[in-house]
């Protein structure tokens, strides 16, 4: 009997082809790719129980419930992509970078061919996340990896690297890492997607040219996302131009939904005991309307503010975050005696535009 390893060329060439047309029924056609309905959610859940890395550590959203609608935004089909808008400002380390770049990646497989253009304000940036972020993610998820490191030339796997710093291919995909403060980045290559991060650093003029890259495409999804600026300008004005889905955690004691981050420092107490399983001597967060501990501020849901609008907006902020206390917030508070340092609160601390009157 014939071993497999000593088989005839042509009889193994049908049986992995049989094997890639069971693979193809059932959603993986490819390696790498994507079962035509798995969801973005789907997809990262599944990615986590595989060993995906992010910044070393294992990606999870346990302790991040509140991010769970923005992972639901993202589409699932072409069709549902097309000529859409996704807006996120918030506040600074909550997250949003890696939902743009396991979005990223997730559309330029399911999608592909797409071009992706992932922009930041300059050259440096678009550098850093190419190779400090965006590399070890792919790094940590073996199918994507290889996919991004080997070509299909006939009936051979051959392999060809993880390509250059600010271009790299994955299948038919290709993920451009670019800048919005170069002339000839905002006016070359044509695109199908783009997701623009630091968003306050870049002009709404530079924003309208990066968008022409798009135009010849079918698709056209864009993502925008950044800590806010100042009022009217930059990410503050794509959100209020959008469905302004802002954050509100629901009080357990009233009932009400209320968006935290417009009523600090009022949501915040200093426990003595007035608040009955709260840490005592400590400060805690409470409902602006019954003054009831508020346990878990990711207890709640977006609540749109300009319902019908064709661009979707989200606003988070530091309050739900599982790693920021409400101390850490108090004494960032009344350390911010200036107007920069105030701002800086405001812009990283609440996610909300600013600017003080020393300022304009």
């Amino acid at each position: 009997m014939m071993s497999a390893r000593g088989a005839r060329p042509d009889a193994a060439a049908r049986f992995f082809a049989k094997v890639r047309g069971q693979l193809a029924a059932a959603g993986y056609g490819s390696q790498g790719s994507i079962p035509p309905g798995m969801t973005f959610l789907e997809w990262c859940h599944d990615l986590a129980t595989k060993g995906l890395e992010v910044d070393g550590r294992p990606f999870t959203l346990d302790d991040r419930p509140s991010l769970i609608p923005l992972y639901e935004a993202i589409p699932t089909t072409k069709e549902q992509a097309v000529r859409r808008t996704v807006v996120l400002m918030k506040g600074a380390q909550l997250g949003a970078t890696v939902w743009e770049m396991l979005a990223d990646l997730y559309m330029a497989i399911k999608f592909e061919p797409a071009v992706m253009g992932m922009f930041l304000p300059d050259q440096a940036l678009a550098g850093d996340k190419s190779k400090r972020r965006f590399l070890p993610i792919v790094r940590s998820i073996p199918d994507v990896h290889r996919k991004l490191t080997t070509r299909i030339d006939g009936d051979r796997v051959v392999k060809v690297g993880e390509g250059d710093i600010l271009t790299r291919v994955m299948g038919k995909s290709a993920f451009l890492f670019l800048w919005t403060s170069g002339n000839v980045t905002t006016e070359s290559r044509p695109m199908d997607i783009e997701s623009l991060d630091e968003v306050q650093e870049m002009s709404l003029g530079d924003i309208d040219k990066v968008y022409e890259r798009m135009s010849a495409s079918k698709i056209r999804f864009r993502l925008m996302l950044s800590t806010a600026n100042v009022p009217d300008a930059d990410i503050d004005f794509w959100y209020k131009t959008g469905t302004r889905n802002a954050w509100h955690t629901k009080c357990d004691g009233c009932g009400a939904e209320t968006d935290l981050s417009e009523h600090f420092p009022a949501c915040v107490d200093y426990n003595t005991s007035q608040h009955p399983g709260a840490p005592e001597n400590e400060y805690v967060y409470v409902c602006p309307a019954c003054h009831t501990w508020i346990a878990d501020t990711q207890h709640g849901r977006f609540i749109e503010g300009n319902p019908g609008a064709s661009t979707e907006s989200y606003h988070i902020s530091q309050l739900i975050s599982p790693t920021i206390t409400p101390r850490d917030l108090m004494e960032a508070w009344n350390q911010a005696v200036s107007g920069d340092q105030r701002k800086t609160f405001f812009n990283r601390k609440l996610g909300r535009p600013y600017i003080d009157k020393d300022q304009l």
